[in-house]
């Protein structure tokens, strides 16, 4: 597994704004919807879950609603996290009404959906 320089985290709210899912990357796990939502945007290659849909994933049975990414430095400092393409493509498939992103300079940016 590689050494990274950062951790992304993601956490999904239902409308009540009730915390229903925390994930993390993975560089070792893979989901069927990861590949999917690659191949979909073009990057078949990127099958390793991301925070974002790892997190979806796991809403199960629950309806999401917002969703929060966080990237972090191994220092602790907050790093740019905008979801990449293939993030983008699933947070609209599971009808995401709200999308928030850390920022260094602005703390967290609204997204705006």
């Amino acid at each position: 597994m590689p050494k990274t320089r950062y951790s992304i985290v993601a956490h999904v709210y239902d409308k009540r704004q009730r915390l229903i899912s925390v994930a993390t990357n993975s560089y070792k796990k893979t989901h069927p919807l990861q590949a999917y939502f690659a191949k979909k945007v073009g990057h078949s290659e990127r099958i390793f879950l991301h925070a974002e849909i790892r997190a979806l994933i796991k809403c199960k049975d629950k309806i999401p609603h917002t969703l929060y990414v966080y990237r972090y430095g191994t220092g602790g400092e907050m790093l740019c996290a905008k979801p990449c393409p293939i993030c983008m493509e699933a947070i609209r498939a599971f009808g995401i009404s709200r999308l928030f992103y850390s920022d260094p300079d602005a703390g967290m940016i609204d997204a705006g959906l």
